[in-house]
């Protein structure tokens, strides 16, 4: 009898998609982005799978067979605690949920980083923004 288990089975397209995606970004992140001490020097560039791993909250063993291209079965929880860690966009976020075929909504809020377009709004307010105007009406 073969065995089944999912390390055995090559992986899909999409999921192979993924691994090399997740290992292209985790070399672009560098440990002191992310709070960690320098430890000097590194064979490659980036985090190292354990870190990954570490700081997105999952076993070593996990993100390895995700970024093998091995986890069929890829919590969305799980994608999106991994973006964070590697500091992924929203477009890129969409996109690992996308190939590991988890729901890819838009769901998160963006943090508005330049308040500019929104100055002559703020400028127009005046020294009392939140003021209010009494009407009195007359009942009869």
């Amino acid at each position: 009898m073969k065995d089944r288990s999912p390390g055995n089975q090559p992986p899909s397209p999409q999921h192979a998609e993924l691994g090399r995606f997740l290992a292209a970004q985790r070399a672009h992140v560098t440990p002191a982005q992310v709070g960690l001490p320098d430890t000097g020097v590194r064979r490659t560039p980036g985090l190292r799978r354990e870190e990954v791993a570490l700081l997105a909250g999952v076993s070593v063993s996990w993100y390895t067979w995700i970024e093998q291209g091995r986890a069929e079965n890829v919590s969305g929880e799980v994608l999106d605690s991994i973006a964070r860690t590697l500091r992924l966009d929203e477009s890129q976020r969409v996109y690992v949920r996308q190939l590991a075929g988890v729901e890819a909504s838009c769901t998160t809020r963006q943090e508005i980083t330049d308040p500019d377009p929104f100055r002559p709004f703020d400028d127009d307010w005046g020294p009392d923004p939140a003021g209010l105007t009494a009407t009195t009406a007359a009942t009869g």
